[in-house]
């Protein structure tokens, strides 16, 4: 342990210096390079007393800025959840560095967020003002949505399961993670399916949605519970009748949504991705003649306490595990005659919902509609738009809501605001818009001579 903090405060120090002198840190090394990368680094601890105090040493050292008190509380009530008993077994031991990884990938991740966001910000600024996008648009969106699904009730044992405050985050859990995907469903219009010709997107379709929230509230949202324990335990000692609208409070709570987004980005990742086995240990061979004078091979970090019997058991865990993320993901991408399924490649996507603002979403649309109903250069007008934006969703959203506008082939705006992509750079940002748009932008046509990919 003390080799480790010493070997921190030494990591702390040179990460400043270099922030100082050139303006950036190199995040990912930072975390994984071997051997004194923070994450080789906690693998290697050799006991749980030892995982804890590196743990929480890390995340008390990286969040001390002004304004990382929320962050800092946050990743520290994640790890309380993850962090083993001082007397726990070795497999639960390695289970929980397992489990550490991803949290400290999810703090780099949001190092390396943090320095683009500093990066982006001025340049968007601008782009925004330049466009006079800053002011609210809301004359172009509803304020409610009629044709969104309720959310799904909970399947309940019995009455005495009715108030039972595990089940009733599953729920309050979803309503709030619904609401992501409300500003979408705006574009769901039957009628753009003849435009269109095919099956709604899933994430235009309110079928798709019921269908995916009745999975997060059984099989993902439990899992967030587990790790959100303390605000579950204070909702336990409320009254029945008023259990249920004081989740929706505290999981609204922006002092508990950095909480909620971490607990349920690693749920995400346990219920539908799967995760690797640790190398099987070496079994010592037998002594006997002159092995005593063989030279040991030092155990590798993070199995210098794992016997065998103890692996076996961490890997029948990890083994069921996967079985079950894999039947979950599998539910998820089922196919249907009323939507267009997810694919594989869409995980990401579905995790990153809940940390998404609808907000955010809504002013995305606004703006999109804004550039293709002003007339005009509007291909450059979108090029400055999307300079320092990422407006897939909004482009995708918005030729459902407004298919006269940006669909009508005697109109071309879609294609003359996305004009300066070439094909490969269309498909490769906007991957929504090409995969279920292609067709109003010619995407799925042989290429024209001379014509870049």
């Amino acid at each position: 342990m003390r080799e480790l903090s010493g070997y921190w405060g030494l990591n702390v120090e040179y990460a400043t210096q270099q922030t100082k002198a050139q303006g950036a840190l190199d995040w990912e090394a930072f975390f994984e390079t071997p051997p004194n990368g923070i994450i080789p680094l906690l693998s290697g601890a050799k006991s749980a007393r030892a995982l804890s105090q590196c743990s929480v040493l890390v995340v008390e050292s990286l969040f001390t800025r002004d304004g990382d008190d929320e962050k800092r509380r946050s990743f520290l009530g994640v790890l309380q959840q993850v962090i083993p008993d001082p007397a726990a077994e070795a497999d639960v031991v390695e289970h929980s560095k397992l489990q550490l990884a991803q949290i400290f990938r999810h703090i780099k991740e949001d190092r390396k967020a943090r320095a683009q966001a500093a990066r982006e910000s001025k340049e968007r600024a601008e782009a925004e003002e330049a466009l006079d996008l800053r002011g609210e648009q809301s004359e172009f969106l509803p304020e409610t949505v009629d044709n969104i699904p309720p959310a799904p009730p909970v399947e309940l044992d019995d009455e005495n399961d009715a108030f039972d405050p595990n089940r009733l985050f599953s729920q309050a859990f979803w309503e709030s993670m619904r609401e992501r995907f409300t500003i979408l469903l705006q574009g769901a219009q039957r009628e753009t399916l003849e435009k269109v010709r095919s099956p709604l997107p899933f994430l235009l379709s309110a079928e798709f949605i019921e269908h995916f929230g009745s999975i997060v509230v059984a099989d993902i949202a439990p899992r967030v519970a587990n790790k959100a324990k303390t605000l579950v335990r204070s909702a336990s000692i409320k009254d029945d009748k008023v259990r249920l609208d004081y989740l929706r409070e505290q999981i609204a709570d922006p002092n508990n949504r950095p909480l909620l987004w971490e607990a349920w980005k690693l749920a995400w990742e346990e219920r539908t991705r799967e995760q690797k086995i640790p190398p099987k240990p070496k079994e010592e061979p037998k002594g006997g003649g002159l092995s005593f004078l063989k030279k040991k091979t030092p155990a590798k970090p993070g199995l210098n306490q794992m016997s065998l019997e103890d692996w076996e058991t961490l890997s029948a865990r990890i083994t069921r595990d996967n079985q079950d993320a894999q039947r979950i993901w599998d539910a998820i991408l089922a196919p249907s005659a009323g939507y267009q399924a997810p694919v594989e490649e869409d995980n990401v996507f579905l995790m990153e919902m809940y940390g998404r603002s609808p907000a955010a979403l809504k002013k995305q649309i606004d703006a999109v509609r804004q550039i293709a109903s002003q007339g005009g250069e509007v291909g450059r007008a979108f090029d400055t738009y999307r300079r320092n934006n990422h407006p897939d969703l909004g482009i995708l959203s918005a030729s459902f809501l407004f298919p006269e506008l940006f669909l009508d082939p005697k109109s071309g705006c879609l294609k003359a605001m996305l004009r300066s992509y070439r094909r490969s750079e269309l498909r490769r940002n906007l991957p929504f818009t090409a995969r279920y748009l292609g067709d109003a932008l010619n995407l799925n046509a042989p290429s024209s001579p001379g014509e870049e990919e």
